[in-house]
């Protein structure tokens, strides 16, 4: 079995200068220097804005990929590529979207925008573990483990709008909602007396019969 381990390295010197920056890291027991350079004058981007977290999910997601190797057009064996690599997943909705508010039945009820994942999913590479196994994992196992690592970013981005994430976040992200709406909506004259009132949170894209309050 063929196995890389990508160890945890430590931020030790930082310089910059101009359009240029050196970070020095040091490897394990420090018997080892790892540099990152930057050349090229870096780009400053403004962003929409107007974004809440609303949610955090926390996972260790796994990798696996196999091929099989042939000679003369018969199979011989199998290499199979393995990656495995901590991700969080983050979740946001857009203050500046429409929000709906309503009191009514002795209930205080919101619908927040719908949340969207930030992209793209942040992973924590001194974590990344990969390995290949297989009779020719020597020869052919070190170029399939990085044709595997290039997939992980747009798989995990496929992950983080897919229902099945989006709907394991949507209670917590309820909670964030509730809690921020408290905290500066109900702060404001206008809205102080709907703080009495149990709050109903849902998205814009729960299903309609969540949605009751609020039309």
């Amino acid at each position: 079995m063929f196995k890389i381990i990508i160890s945890t390295v430590l931020l030790v010197v930082v310089f910059a200068g101009g359009g240029y920056a050196a970070y020095k890291f040091m490897g394990d027991g420090g018997k080892s220097d790892i540099h990152s350079y930057t050349i090229d004058q870096p780009i400053v981007m403004h962003t929409k804005g107007g974004l809440l977290e609303v949610s955090k999910v926390l996972r260790t997601e796994h990798f696996e990929s196999s091929v099989i190797n042939t000679v003369l057009g018969v199979d011989v064996s199998k290499t199979t590529a393995r990656t495995r690599v901590p991700a969080v997943y983050r979740y946001h909705i857009e203050l500046a979207r429409e929000w709906k508010f309503e009191i009514k039945g002795g209930a205080f009820f919101v619908v927040a925008p719908a949340v969207k994942p930030s992209l793209p999913v942040a992973i924590d590479t001194t974590q990344l573990v990969s390995e290949s196994s297989g009779a020719w994992s020597m020869v052919n196992g070190q170029k399939k483990i990085d044709e595997l690592v290039k997939t992980v970013t747009p798989v995990l981005a496929a992950k983080a709008i897919s229902q099945q994430y989006i709907d394991l976040q949507r209670n917590e992200a309820r909670k964030a909602v509730e809690e921020f709406i408290r905290t500066w909506l109900l702060a404001q004259e206008k809205w102080k007396p709907a703080s009495a009132y149990p709050m109903h949170v849902t998205f814009s894209d729960d299903p309609v019969s969540a949605i009751k309050g609020v039309q």
